[in-house]
């Protein structure tokens, strides 16, 4: 029952280290201070080789030694949580199409994320002429967003299902896809690039947590060892899932800003919101609700 929780701090680790990279990058070509000249990465790279370090040491003093720890994700995933007892069918086919709607999901997020980081990047530095600097600051800042929130969560959390978060979530991210559009920006540019930082700000942690959340629930009905539904194998599934998404999204949303313009953007992002609801109320919950029982 803690998978939801222990996903939601794992993916969480994740965001904020999108989120510092951009900033950590910008604030040293700041250093630089050399306006006008060609950027000089090498700073940059120094900093990834000290983030490259500072990893490596990390798993080498505080990995904890796993030789004698047992493996219950089989045992867990078991009718009747007896070990190696195989799953009876009609369940095993639900929770293989709610393992199939979770990667939906992760996929989408990827997708929406990856894509509204590209064409904010591109409206900030194209239409708004920010400067590269400034405008990796901001969008990191608008990553970081997710700490906030899970703070939130965190205290909040008990008070409502998983599902029902699930929801709550996607709608802010619907609120946030209708502040994409040009109509809510506005005519000024200050005024519009406010409102795409106040519409990352909602779109980039809601659909972090919403999507953390379902992972969450992907892993509390895996399949015994050994079949394709595992906890390793949805593991990879899902990472390559991620991957194909935060693929997609960034030349697919740029070619939609340049071809049909903002607006569209903001339908496109719409959709995928919509659509990932779709698929937790069509493929997730009712398996959700139904092992419950």
């Amino acid at each position: 029952q803690e998978r939801p929780e222990h996903t939601g701090r794992w993916v969480l680790s994740g965001m904020i280290a999108i989120g510092l990279g951009p900033m950590v990058a910008s604030i040293v070509q700041m250093a630089d201070g050399r306006r006008g000249a060609a950027p000089n990465f090498v700073p940059v790279g120094l900093a990834q080789l000290v983030a490259v370090a500072g990893a490596l040491g990390a798993v080498v003093l505080y990995h904890p030694d796993l030789s004698e720890v047992e493996d219950r994700m089989a045992e867990a995933a078991g009718a009747g949580g007896a070990p190696g007892q195989p799953v009876p069918f009609e369940r095993s086919a639900g929770r293989r199409l709610l393992i199939m709607g979770c990667l939906l999901m992760g996929l989408l997020r990827g997708f929406g994320i990856a894509a509204i980081e590209a064409v904010m990047a591109l409206l900030f530095e194209d239409t708004f002429h920010w400067d590269q600097r400034a405008t990796g600051v901001v969008i990191g800042a608008v990553f970081l967003c997710c700490i906030p929130l899970k703070i939130v969560h965190r205290a909040l959390g008990p008070s409502l299902p998983v599902a029902q978060w699930i929801r709550l979530l996607a709608a802010l991210a619907m609120l946030g896809c209708c502040l994409l559009s040009a109509q809510a920006c506005g005519t000024k540019s200050n005024m519009c690039a406010c409102t795409l930082v106040l519409a990352g700000a909602l779109l980039f942690p809601t659909l972090y947590l919403g999507e953390s959340l379902a992972c969450g629930i992907m892993h509390q009905h895996v399949l015994p060892a050994g079949s394709r539904f595992d906890g390793n194998h949805c593991q990879l599934y899902y990472n390559i899932a991620q991957g194909l998404g935060r693929f997609l999204g960034p030349w697919t949303a740029r070619f939609v800003v340049q071809i049909a313009g903002q607006n569209s953007f903001a339908i496109q992002q719409a959709t995928i919101c919509l659509v990932f609801v779709l698929i937790f109320e069509s493929f997730v919950n009712p398996t959700m609700q139904t092992h419950k029982r």
